[in-house]
């Protein structure tokens, strides 16, 4: 999935916001995360953050491993 770079800056300046304001438990914490990564909060879905946190990475998708 291609992210634009005004989505890309959005969910920075979200992370950023709740690094420096944020307080919490680490259930509420991921919960922050993934709405911000995710735009949903329904349940928590870990694979799904972590394949759209490396979209925002690595946007071509490319691998280093042969």
């Amino acid at each position: 999935m291609k992210i634009s770079g005004e989505e890309r800056r959005n969910m920075a300046s979200s992370l950023r916001h709740d690094a420096a304001y944020g307080e919490g438990s680490l259930y509420e914490w991921w919960g922050r995360l993934q709405f911000i990564v995710l735009d949903e909060d329904d349940f928590p879905n870990p694979r799904q953050v972590f394949r759209r946190l490396a979209d925002l990475i690595d946007p071509e998708g490319e691998s280093d491993e042969d």
